[in-house]
């Protein structure tokens, strides 16, 4: 069963000029995760350092393994460090 995950996220306000090249890299890592769908970011619109992903897994395990994967790309180092706080996250699948 496919699952989506909500992240509701801050960059630090050093890197805000740089969202969309730290999104690039952000999806650079997580496109190299087995079982991803889709992922979508948006932009907050009454706060430029608030981002929002959607990420689609083709299973409950494939997200559930996608946190190991991810810590243990070589760039998440970098990656993490552009980042203030996780403000939300949840996983959801479709009932109807």
């Amino acid at each position: 069963m496919e699952v989506t995950e909500l992240m509701i996220y801050k960059i630090k306000e050093k890197h805000r000029d740089n969202s969309k090249e730290i999104l690039m890299d952000l999806r650079t890592v997580v496109n190299k995760i087995k079982g991803l769908k889709s992922i979508k970011s948006y932009n907050g619109c009454n706060d430029e350092n608030q981002l929002m992903d959607l990420v689609v897994w083709e299973s409950i395990e494939a997200a559930n393994n996608s946190k190991e994967q991810f810590h243990s790309d070589p760039d998440y180092e970098k990656i993490a460090g552009y980042f203030e706080e996780m403000e939300y996250f949840n996983q959801f699948y479709s009932y109807l």
